[in-house]
């Protein structure tokens, strides 16, 4: 019985240890420039796919979990000429705790 018990509480310190640590560990990771500058690179690569024509994206600045700011994105048309030109936009996700849904909320920055 004791090794039984032994047992359930080294499972239960693991799915802790895990709950904690890897949530922690993201945030972590996604808060270093390299890991925004790769968000970057693909946020650029599949607009670019995905629109048919080049877009560049200045900055991304994510906060995991709830904030996302993009700055200077620009769109460029068939002759590579800027068609769209946007200096900021950010959007911050929050928990609407009254109905136990999440919502966006585009920032007016």
């Amino acid at each position: 019985m004791a090794r039984l018990r032994n047992f359930i509480r080294a499972l239960l310190v693991t799915l802790l240890l895990i709950a904690v640590v890897v949530p922690v560990g993201i945030y972590i990771v996604m808060s270093t420039p390299w890991a925004q500058d790769k968000l970057k690179d693909v946020a650029c690569d599949q607009l670019t796919t995905l629109l048919g024509t080049p877009v560049e994206i200045g900055r991304i600045d994510y906060r995991p979990f709830n904030f996302l700011a993009i700055t200077s994105v620009t769109v460029r048309d068939a002759s590579a000429v800027p068609a769209l030109s946007i200096g900021r936009v950010a959007f911050r996700a929050m928990a609407l705790r009254a109905h136990g849904t999440y919502g966006v909320r585009l920032c007016g920055h």
